[in-house]
């Protein structure tokens, strides 16, 4: 009895670690050891129930020495490393991530050699290699403490206006973002120096809600975007979404 109880605990705790992991504020590695908890007793109670059946009286467990039908053996085979890549995508290479070096809610970043400044608002953000999120054509990459968020910075240069940045992001946005709604917002910058396109769209992806926003501001003929990305479940999506948006409104041309 006292072992039963001991795998219903073990279990509610488990499930919780993985279900509440982000709105606890805990490490991405609680999620991937929840998991593997869990299915460590699904495991156990497994045995347990082979173990019931081959004790049953004038009954025959029906079995394969190979331990699979050839049609279960194909499946696996199909199934397995498909299994094994998504596990992979979604729960290990975001945690395998190089930090380069992190930053405090609020912390100020001065590009003096790009004429730009913006604020870092929220907990567990920090500067990654370039290459980690974009195609490596970004400026400076920063990694968010979610499982999928990211800002990138972008210099568009100067064959681009701030109208044709802005326009081409949004088209690329609704090009892979399904329902997405965008909204852009323009104003001048804080020291009234530059036009500032503040573009946010929302949208969904495998059930959940996705957020891509963009800030473009123009330095001496030159256009630059903070670009963000933002997709979890709907708690912890809400929560980041605040501190994002104020980091997009902050960036400006020094």
């Amino acid at each position: 009895k006292n072992l039963e109880w001991l795998w219903v605990i073990l279990l509610l705790i488990f499930s919780t670690v993985v279900g509440f992991q982000e709105a606890f504020g805990l490490s991405n590695w609680f999620f991937l050891l929840g998991s593997i908890g869990a299915v460590f007793l699904f495991a156990v109670f497994h045995r347990r129930v082979n173990i019931w059946k081959l004790s049953l009286v004038n009954k025959r467990f029906y079995g394969k020495a190979s331990g699979y039908h050839w049609y279960e053996w194909l499946g696996l085979c199909i199934t397995g490393p498909i299994v094994l890549l998504i596990i992979y995508g979604f729960i290990l290479e975001p945690l395998m991530v190089n930090k380069i070096e992190s930053f405090k809610n609020g912390q100020t970043i001065i590009d003096e050699s790009n004429g730009l400044t913006y604020d870092i608002h929220g907990e567990g953000w920090a500067s990654v290699e370039v290459g980690t999120f974009s195609d490596g054509s970004a400026l400076v990459e920063y990694d968010g403490p979610l499982f999928n968020d990211y800002f990138l910075i972008f210099d568009w240069g100067d064959s681009y206006s701030l109208a044709d940045a802005s326009s081409e992001r949004i088209d690329n946005i609704y090009g892979r973002l399904s329902d997405a709604k965008c909204t852009e917002h323009r104003f001048f910058s804080k020291d009234q120096s530059s036009v500032v396109s503040d573009i946010r769209c929302d949208g969904k992806s495998l059930g959940n809600p996705v957020t891509e926003m963009s800030s473009f501001v123009e330095v001496k003929g030159r256009i630059y975007e903070l670009y963000g990305y933002l997709s979890d479940t709907k708690i912890p999506h809400g929560k980041a979404l605040k501190n994002m948006i104020k980091t997009s409104k902050s960036f400006t041309p020094l």
